[in-house]
């Protein structure tokens, strides 16, 4: 499809087309996936094992026995420490592959042959752009919830298609904030939906 045929879509057409374009590049979105997230999430998982407190083996040779194992101060900040560098972890890995998945399907959508390698690299050309907008918007959304939960829901919404927008558009920042919030008003319920 030609970029002068681009038009405003009903929810049916949404999904037809989005099932369509997932279907056939089903391969090439777990591709980078499995290239992406599952090598972070197998360093989180080493990460957190390395993180555990040594534990009392005799537990599992002498059932009569109880465990004696006591846990101090420093292994619960081990512990914290790893957890947080976990969630570091996975969000950069989860930002990229997403960014990267974004690409492939809209490559799909313009009718080109979408290639994990050169998604990804597109990606991660933009990536710090990517966690700058996704943290931009998370953050506002956040505030929104503290004051009332709808003003949250209504920036979260808003700010749906702020990395689309980035990536599609080139706009950084604020300014992707503010284009997918205009993207987005008029139709913030199909949105929402």
């Amino acid at each position: 499809m030609s970029a002068t045929s681009l038009r405003e879509l009903s929810i049916g057409e949404v999904l037809d087309i989005a099932i369509k374009i997932y279907w056939r590049n089903a391969s090439t979105l777990l591709r980078i996936v499995v290239f992406v997230v599952a090598p972070a999430q197998f360093l989180v998982s080493v990460l957190f094992v390395s993180a555990l407190p040594d534990y009392d083996e005799s537990v599992f040779t002498d059932p009569s026995t109880s465990p004696t194992t006591e846990y101090t101060a420093e292994d619960f900040w081990i512990a914290v420490s790893a957890t947080l560098l976990g969630v570091v972890i996975t969000f950069l890995a989860t930002t990229l592959a997403t960014a990267a998945c974004f690409k492939a399907v809209a490559d799909g959508y313009l009718g080109e042959a979408p290639h994990w390698r050169s998604s990804v690299q597109f990606a991660l050309r933009r990536v710090h752009s990517v966690i700058w907008v996704t943290f931009l918007g998370a953050f506002l959304a956040f505030l929104g919830l503290l004051f009332l939960i709808i003003p949250g829901v209504w920036l979260w919404v808003s700010f749906a298609v702020a990395v689309p927008v980035l990536l599609t558009e080139g706009i950084k920042g604020r300014r992707a904030l503010g284009r997918s919030r205009r993207l987005v008003k008029g139709r913030w319920w199909p949105t929402f939906g």
